[in-house]
Protein backbone atom coordinates (compact mmCIF):
# COMPACT_ATOMS: atom_id res chain seq x y z
CA UNK A 1 0.00 0.00 0.00
CA UNK A 2 1.42 3.31 -0.98
CA UNK A 3 0.38 6.58 0.79
CA UNK A 4 0.51 9.87 -1.06
CA UNK A 5 1.94 13.03 -0.03
CA UNK A 6 -1.21 15.59 -0.25
CA UNK A 7 1.34 18.58 0.31
CA UNK A 8 2.98 17.25 -3.34
CA UNK A 9 0.31 18.22 -5.23
CA UNK A 10 -0.68 21.43 -3.87
CA UNK A 11 1.93 23.35 -5.03
CA UNK A 12 0.93 22.61 -9.01
CA UNK A 13 -2.76 22.83 -9.25
CA UNK A 14 -1.81 21.34 -13.19
CA UNK A 15 -1.46 18.47 -11.91
CA UNK A 16 -4.60 17.06 -11.10
CA UNK A 17 -8.04 17.79 -11.57
CA UNK A 18 -10.07 19.22 -8.17
CA UNK A 19 -13.34 19.88 -10.10
CA UNK A 20 -14.81 17.88 -12.71
CA UNK A 21 -18.25 17.64 -14.56
CA UNK A 22 -18.96 13.88 -15.20
CA UNK A 23 -20.92 12.52 -18.12
CA UNK A 24 -24.57 12.97 -17.60
CA UNK A 25 -24.13 16.20 -15.52
CA UNK A 26 -24.92 19.60 -15.76
CA UNK A 27 -24.03 22.87 -14.30
CA UNK A 28 -25.71 26.32 -14.66
CA UNK A 29 -24.43 29.17 -13.15
CA UNK A 30 -20.62 31.06 -12.36
CA UNK A 31 -18.04 28.75 -10.88
CA UNK A 32 -14.84 30.00 -9.47
CA UNK A 33 -12.39 27.10 -9.53
CA UNK A 34 -8.91 27.33 -8.12
CA UNK A 35 -7.35 24.63 -10.20
CA UNK A 36 -7.84 22.63 -12.95
CA UNK A 37 -11.63 22.45 -14.55
CA UNK A 38 -12.23 18.89 -16.20
CA UNK A 39 -15.99 19.13 -17.94
CA UNK A 40 -17.12 15.98 -19.66
CA UNK A 41 -20.84 17.25 -19.18
CA UNK A 42 -22.53 20.39 -19.94
CA UNK A 43 -21.47 23.74 -18.48
CA UNK A 44 -23.82 26.95 -18.92
CA UNK A 45 -22.66 30.45 -17.07
CA UNK A 46 -19.25 31.93 -16.23
CA UNK A 47 -16.27 30.16 -14.84
CA UNK A 48 -13.57 32.60 -13.37
CA UNK A 49 -10.23 32.01 -12.01
CA UNK A 50 -9.56 28.80 -13.24
CA UNK A 51 -6.02 27.61 -13.87
CA UNK A 52 -6.13 25.06 -16.54
CA UNK A 53 -10.07 24.16 -18.15
CA UNK A 54 -10.14 20.77 -19.57
CA UNK A 55 -13.08 20.03 -22.28
CA UNK A 56 -13.72 16.37 -22.63
CA UNK A 57 -14.45 14.90 -25.96
CA UNK A 58 -18.16 14.74 -24.85
CA UNK A 59 -18.48 17.92 -22.68
CA UNK A 60 -20.52 21.01 -23.89
CA UNK A 61 -19.27 24.85 -22.31
CA UNK A 62 -21.69 27.33 -23.06
CA UNK A 63 -19.57 29.77 -20.71
CA UNK A 64 -17.43 33.16 -20.55
CA UNK A 65 -14.26 32.57 -19.27
CA UNK A 66 -11.08 33.38 -17.86
CA UNK A 67 -8.61 30.82 -17.80
CA UNK A 68 -4.69 30.32 -18.02
CA UNK A 69 -4.22 27.14 -19.92
CA UNK A 70 -7.07 25.46 -21.78
CA UNK A 71 -7.47 21.82 -23.89
CA UNK A 72 -10.69 21.54 -25.93
CA UNK A 73 -11.26 18.34 -26.83
CA UNK A 74 -15.51 18.93 -26.99
CA UNK A 75 -17.48 21.72 -27.50
CA UNK A 76 -17.33 25.21 -26.26
CA UNK A 77 -19.60 28.04 -26.91
CA UNK A 78 -18.35 31.55 -26.05
CA UNK A 79 -18.17 34.97 -26.69
CA UNK A 80 -15.44 36.00 -24.33
CA UNK A 81 -12.33 33.32 -23.88
CA UNK A 82 -9.71 35.49 -22.00
CA UNK A 83 -6.21 35.15 -20.16
CA UNK A 84 -5.20 32.17 -22.34
CA UNK A 85 -1.44 31.47 -21.77
CA UNK A 86 -1.96 28.60 -24.04
CA UNK A 87 -4.56 26.42 -25.23
CA UNK A 88 -4.68 23.35 -27.78
CA UNK A 89 -7.66 21.67 -29.13
CA UNK A 90 -8.24 17.71 -30.25
CA UNK A 91 -9.45 16.20 -33.41
CA UNK A 92 -13.35 16.92 -33.62
CA UNK A 93 -13.09 19.83 -30.70
CA UNK A 94 -15.76 22.51 -32.09
CA UNK A 95 -15.14 26.24 -30.94
CA UNK A 96 -17.61 28.76 -31.55
CA UNK A 97 -17.05 32.51 -30.59
CA UNK A 98 -14.07 35.03 -29.41
CA UNK A 99 -10.92 34.71 -27.67
CA UNK A 100 -8.64 37.37 -25.98
CA UNK A 101 -5.46 37.73 -25.57
CA UNK A 102 -3.67 37.41 -22.18
CA UNK A 103 -5.08 40.55 -20.47
CA UNK A 104 -1.53 40.86 -18.62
Amino acid sequence: MKFLNRSSNSSNPLRCRNTTIGVGSSFRGTLMVSGTLHIDGEVEGDILNCERLEIGEHGVMRADIEVKDALIEGRMCTETFARSESSSSGAGSRLEGDISPSAS
